[in-house]
């Protein structure tokens, strides 16, 4: 609404604010002087489009120390690579004012490094609330560009239309697009000119994909976001902060940015840039894909949506909001003159090149204007009374009493040496100064007459010390009864209620050495207390110890003065504020799930341990000049190198960590005893991959932030929240993270030396705590862990890797957090080396069938098959094998011919499959109860020439329509006598990389897919079964499993090939009802399966042991099969289809309680637990699991494609060595 004018400008206003649209532009400095002196504003906000700085300048002038800089773009700025108007007078400009202002974490580290200033990094919030519509749409609307022109990579999006002239492109001219760009957008036939619209939904509507191919640094990408939001693709080019808008979604494309740019001598006028030459094969790469390939682009849509969703929630004005209340204006404008010199915000930032003089007249201006400034008001008393309400943090504690009266785990301890001669008298005296001193150390705590909690001021009474003497005791035993004492100390509970809430006991080691323990219950102390505990006994101890009065000063309130001020204080308005961001900031807040050791119990016990940790100087030093650099405290860079670590420990990139703070800020406060502390709730987003330096600006935004509303209790956020309440956890977070700088205090007192000792506390209250404190050369400190959940060598590895991931973190801050160095070289060599060590020899040229033969030749009389009514010897089946194999070789069956064998469970199954493999052919199973037209698929699929069969399955396997013949051959009994009498002698032609058999997937998840087994890795197998199950395990081997599943590879391979029986069944189940079910030694079967005969007591007496696999295997399962006494062993097996039957083994402890484990690797194999970069994780953390080695598949039957994507180069084997991937 126009409402009036000036000699030079038009006065609207819009949405509520006074704007003034010059009409000149040659006026607009002058205008802005003149509005800056008339108004005379606290903040003055100058944005960058203006390359000449000469607006920044002017504002400057008439308001030093008030001028806020605004901006968006790299090549505004007159400083680094990138500026149009690169100039260190004007850079100076930059640095005269209060504070910048940027988009983007890329133009705030553009900003520090050229020109040294630092600056926060606000979020543009621009997008609204939503909802927001879902544009994206596979098979309508345009491939779209806005603002098309040289600049924003023209060039590339016409390649695109020349490329694709089938293809719908549209463009949207703004102010970049000149006449030329128009002429050349409209030369080309499949290109529409859009018209710009006041709402970007016009423009969205119509879009299908969006191309951002920038050349130069866009600073964040609103368009991006906005197409995002809506659900369509987009494809960004990968200069400035482009990256930072795209929020880890791709595509993210490459460019040959503007590097160099023509000045011309006017130096007020923008240089001309040099625009390079583009590739754009990897951008029609890309957008093929997305024209072509449906679920891809529906894919990339969802995730664009997604992301861009949880972004815009987390766009706040909040920052920008903290960041205006933390700078501190100059005072009332003066008038200006040339030797005005501008006030820094304090005087460590006083300019290094002022003289001694103007350095000292500048801090007197300082310390002038912090005199005048509005002074904080003090804390009031509380009118005379000897109870009070509870503060908010006492609050909570209370009731976690209530619900677990007598818990420890809020017990402070403390124990202090003293060496040299002691006043016990003096330190009693001392004792009973400090309790009378703070009201809250005679303190006790009930309910009222309303039911609700109050506490309640005893007077002062003489503090018990008892005397503990231990000088008994030989020396070398003295220290270890001293932590004895201290932990049985520290273990007492407190009674609330009744009081005391501070306890002290004194030890005697002899006549110069004693140790005071004093414990506290956390509801009237913290960390901060125990500082002013022992400084002030001291002070008294020295006072009491001389004759002297007592020489500290009254204190001006007492904690419940401060109890009743908090409450009055935090409510209304100030309480929504803090409570609004908090509510913002945790929403949906995700479960830590870092891996333990055990099971989480279903109430805390609250015990645990302590390991402890020092981070090397070098890492140190280089940790704080990554701290300078990026304008971030220490405390900032570890506890994003923590975060790291829990992300790369749990798989999650929502990592939720608390955080205590000492929320002292007020004067008052300082020298008191009391349960200040706060704890803030930091949730960091690792999501993307970012580098350590992205985190890092990431974490000091969120620190940031927390810190500017730290006022509100942990206590009323937990209420506010409402978490689903579980006595197994703590609420909203478990882990926890301090960093402190180290205190360094001297309590000596003439010859009475005071040396605090380690409290071994074992009471913990998270499951992992990260306490750390800062000194002069290093970083040390401790993990505190409860041992509910995590062993001691589980927390010892993990401060290891936090070693070597903030070593890592100090060599190249620049990594994506995926590949900073987890594991310690040695460590690593053991997963990927020491662990793998599984080789045994194997004969080079031996086959499947080798094995049986050389037995046949060893044991011809030996019963080598049987099904309870029939057997075969040894000689027998080898003769009969023979004589098939030789008319399989007639019929052409040799290396990689498939045969298929589609039987009733019979002796001449196995027959076949014998023959098969000695005729050179691979057999491929097929189940006589599986559907027709899967049985068709099958065969079809593999072009079987000769399928051996049953007279009674001929009508299932009629093979018409099929396009191949295939030859069938019954395999009844009497089968001999239709071969012909003469056939000529087996000829050997197969090598150990020929097929032996072909086993089909499920097809659960899709088609049934055919696995392609090699000799030599069935070789591989057998031997390995030699070396750990002995021949009287192998006497009789019951063989239930279809021929179908590749378990049945060791039921009929692994006896038959080292002198055992097998002992054919038509199912697991069927074994009691066998005749010769006590000639069963060995069961091979799934949990299931064995569940079902323990529960009918069907396993025969004869079984010494039990492999199971094929399915995860209860615990309990286990004991029952010990239970059986004739059990001796059993062992859980794993191995997917794409390694020859089983991968891995473990052999079961029958005492050992935990889950059973899938074990090691069987020989010749190797097993990897990979991360999402293919980096071995480390012990104890999930990962995925890869198979390599002999035993891997050769791939699937006539699926190049999904074989090269199942089996990948292995990174660590051999070259040609492969993985899969499972």
């Amino acid at each position: 609404t126009l409402s009036g004018s000036t000699a030079h400008a038009d006065i609207f206003h819009d949405g509520g604010v006074e704007v003034h649209a010059v009409r000149e532009a040659a006026q607009f400095r002058g205008y802005l002087m003149q509005q800056i002196r008339e108004f005379d504003p606290t903040w003055t906000i100058v944005s960058s489009e203006d390359p000449g700085q000469t607006l920044l300048e002017a504002a400057l002038k008439v308001s030093p120390s008030r001028v806020i800089y605004l901006t968006h773009t790299s090549q505004m700025l007159p400083c680094g690579p990138h500026g149009f108007l690169p100039s260190e007078s004007r850079t100076e400009l930059l640095r005269q004012s209060a504070g910048i202002i940027v988009v983007s974490q890329f133009l705030k580290d553009y900003v520090k490094r050229w020109s040294g200033c630092d600056s926060i990094v606000v979020s543009p919030p621009v997008y609204g609330a939503g909802p927001f519509p879902r544009y994206g749409r596979f098979d309508d609307g345009y491939i779209t560009m806005v603002n098309p022109c040289a600049v924003k990579g023209l060039p590339i999006f016409l390649d695109l239309a020349r490329q694709l002239p089938d293809a719908p492109f549209a463009a949207v001219p703004t102010w970049g697009t000149t006449d030329a760009d128009r002429a050349a957008l409209a030369n080309l036939p499949n290109i529409r000119l859009l018209q710009p619209a006041d709402d970007i939904d016009e423009i969205l509507a119509q879009t299908r994909i969006l191309i951002a191919p920038s050349l130069w640094t866009e600073a964040f990408g609103l368009i991006v976001v906005e197409a995002m939001l809506r659900g369509i693709p987009v494809l960004a080019s990968d200069v400035g902060g482009l990256p930072e808008a795209k929020l880890g979604v791709p595509y993210v494309l490459p460019v040959r940015p503007i590097e160099r740019y023509h000045q011309s001598a006017a130096s007020s006028e923008i240089a001309t840039p040099e625009m390079p030459e583009q590739d754009i094969a990897p951008w029609l790469a890309a957008l093929q894909a997305l024209l072509t390939d449906r679920a891809h682009y529906e894919q990339l849509a969802s995730a664009s949506r997604e992301a861009a969703i949880a972004f815009v929630a987390g766009v706040s004005v909040d920052p920008l909001e903290q960041f205006l209340r933390n700078l501190t204006p100059a005072a009332p404008r003066q008038a200006t003159t040339a030797a005005t010199i501008a006030e820094p915000k304090t005087v460590a930032g006083l300019p290094a090149n002022l003289t001694p003089q103007q350095r000292a007249l500048l801090a007197l201006r300082l310390r002038k204007k912090n005199e005048a400034a509005p002074k904080q008001q003090a804390l009031p008393r509380r009118p005379p009374s000897d109870s009070a309400p509870l503060s908010f943090a006492q609050q909570r504690l209370w009731f976690l009493d209530q619900l677990e009266p007598g818990n420890v785990s809020y017990n402070i301890p403390l124990a202090v040496r003293l060496s040299g001669p002691l006043d016990r008298v003096a330190l009693s005296r001392a004792l009973e100064g400090v309790v009378a001193r703070h009201e809250v150390l005679r303190t006790t705590f009930s309910q009222d007459a309303h039911g609700q909690p109050a506490q309640r001021i005893t007077p002062a009474q003489p503090v018990p010390l008892p005397l503990v003497d231990l000088s008994h005791l030989p020396i070398t035993e003295r220290d270890a009864a001293t932590h004895e004492h201290a932990a049985a100390e520290a273990q007492q509970p407190f009674d609330l209620i009744a009081g005391p809430v501070l306890r002290a006991t004194l030890l005697r080691l002899d006549s110069t050495e004693h140790v005071l323990l004093l414990t506290l219950h956390h509801i009237v102390a913290d960390g901060r207390s125990l500082d002013v505990l022992i400084h002030e006994i001291v002070t008294l101890y020295t006072a009491a110890a001389a004759g002297q009065a007592n020489p500290l000063p009254e204190l001006p309130i007492q904690y419940a003065d401060y109890a009743v001020w908090q409450r009055q204080w935090l409510s209304g308005e100030i309480l929504e504020q803090q409570l609004g961001y908090w509510r913002r900031h945790l929403a949906d807040l995700p479960t830590l799930q870092l891996p333990t050791d055990y099971q989480r119990p279903a109430v805390q016990s609250f015990q645990g341990a302590r390991h402890a940790l020092q981070i090397p100087a070098n890492v140190t030093e280089a940790l704080r000049a990554l701290s300078r650099e990026a304008g971030t405290t220490l405390f900032m860079t570890v506890l994003a190198g923590f975060q790291t670590l829990l992300a790369r420990y749990s798989s999650q990139d929502d990592i939720v960590v608390g955080t205590p703070v000492s929320n002292r800020s007020r004067t008052e406060t300082e020298a008191m005893i009391g349960f200040f502390i706060n704890t803030l709730v930091l949730r960091a987003d690792l999501s993307g991959n970012p580098s350590f330096r992205e985190l890092l600006g990431r974490t000091r935004e969120l620190a940031m932030q927390a810190y500017a509303h730290q006022d509100l209790p942990f206590e009323m956020l937990v209420e506010a929240l409402q978490p689903e309440r579980d006595l197994s956890r703590q609420p909203l977070f478990q882990v926890t993270f301090a960093l402190n700088k180290a205190a360094t205090p001297s309590y000596d007192r003439g010859p009475l030396k005071l040396q605090p000792l380690d409290a071994d506390s074992q009471n913990v209250k998270f499951d992992l705590t990260l306490e750390l404190l800062e000194r002069p050369d290093t970083i040390e400190g401790y993990f505190e862990y409860t041992s509910d959940l995590f062993s001691a060598d589980t927390i010892a590895r993990l401060a290891e890797h936090f070693q070597r991931l903030l070593s890592s973190i100090a060599a190249d801050p620049a990594q994506p957090i995926a590949a900073l160095e987890l594991l310690p070289e040695a460590e690593r060599q053991q997963l990927l080396v020491a662990w793998n060590a599984t080789t045994i020899d194997v004969p080079g040229e031996q086959l499947l069938h080798d094995l049986f033969a050389a037995q046949a030749e060893r044991t011809p009389d030996a019963i080598a098959l049987t099904d309870g009514t029939c057997s075969l010897r040894y000689g027998e089946l080898s003769r009969q094998s023979d004589l098939l194999a030789r008319h399989l070789q007639n019929l052409g069956i040799g290396p990689e011919t498939l045969v298929g064998v589609c039987m009733e469970r019979s002796l001449e199954m196995i027959v076949g499959l014998l023959a098969i493999l000695k005729a050179g052919g691979a057999y491929v199973p097929l189940d006589p109860n599986y559907p027709a037209e899967r049985l068709q698929f099958m065969l079809d699929d593999t072009s079987a020439a000769v399928l051996l069969t049953q007279e009674r399955l001929i009508e299932r396997l009629d093979p018409a329509g099929s396009g191949h013949s295939t030859r069938r051959i019954c395999l009844d009994p009497g089968w001999e006598a239709t071969i012909a009498p003469q056939l000529p002698p087996l000829r050997r032609a197969t090598t150990p990389q020929d097929l032996a058999y072909i086993i089909y997937t499920s097809g659960s998840t899709g088609v049934p897919k055919g696995v392609a087994i090699a000799h030599g890795s069935a070789v591989v197998l057998m031997h390995w079964a030699r070396t750990i199950f002995s021949q009287a395990e192998l006497a009789g081997v019951l063989a239930a499993t279809s021929i179908c599943f590749d378990l049945s590879v060791f039921e009929i391979f692994v006896p038959l090939s080292w002198g055992g029986s097998v002992i054919l069944a038509e199912n697991a189940l069927h074994l009691p009802a066998l005749p010769n079910a006590a000639d069963v030694t060995l069961i091979n079967t799934v949990p299931s399966a064995i569940a079902e005969l323990l529960r009918s007591d069907g396993i025969p007496a004869s079984v010494r042991t039990v492999n199971l696999a094929g399915e995860p295997l209860p615990r309990r399962i286990v004991e029952q099969l010990y239970q059986r006494p004739h059990i001796e062993r059993v062992f859980n097996l794993y191995g997917p289809s794409e390694d020859t039957t089983y991968s891995t083994w473990a052999l079961l402890d029958r005492d050992d309680l935990r889950a059973p484990s899938i074990g090691r690797p069987v020989a010749n194999t190797q097993i990897y637990l990979l991360d999402a970069a293919m980096e071995p994780v480390p012990i104890g953390i999930p990962g995925e699991l890869y198979i390599g080695g002999d035993g891997l598949a050769r791939g699937y039957l006539n699926r190049p494609a999904l074989t090269a994507e199942r089996f990948i180069p292995n990174p660590f084997g051999e070259p040609g060595s492969r993985l899969d991937r499972t």
